[in-house]
């Protein structure tokens, strides 16, 4: 994974080639973003720095230097203030509305019917029966 051979602008995340009989295809992987205008910082993190050196000794003090991918100039989606339109306000508020009444009718549905089996159905016959003496139930 080289973070030059992918284009950040357009989400892309990875690039491979796919070797067929008669040619060679590119297969690229993008994930869709709304705010392209914007450096999507979740997708592509710090990278390792391939322009420095690496040391011969590897222990305790040995860093790996990491930098953005960032360009220069070019603000970061996660630094970007969220701010909801009136529209998309509306439009949940709506949702919500019409959500909330859904909820009520089903309700208003529901104790209708309980009222009405209520009275139709009258005393359950296990009610109208006089039951067993206590003397009964010991053993």
């Amino acid at each position: 994974y080289l973070s030059s051979g992918i284009n950040a602008e357009y989400g892309e995340v990875a690039r491979f080639w796919k070797l067929t009989k008669d040619s060679i295809q590119l297969i690229v992987f993008s994930v869709p973003r709304l705010r392209k205008q914007y450096f999507q910082d979740d997708l592509y993190p710090d990278s390792h720095d391939l322009s420095t050196p690496a040391t011969k000794e590897w222990g305790a003090e040995y860093r790996v230097e990491r930098v953005p991918l960032c360009p220069a100039g070019v603000k970061p989606a996660s630094q970007v203030e969220v701010i909801k339109t009136s529209s998309q306000h509306s439009k949940i508020q709506q949702e919500h509305t019409k959500f909330k009444s859904l909820e009520a009718q089903r309700d208003q549905l529901f104790n209708s019917f309980a009222e009405q089996v209520q009275r139709d159905a009258g005393p359950l016959p296990q009610d109208l029966m006089e039951g067993c003496d206590d003397d009964e139930w010991s053993d």
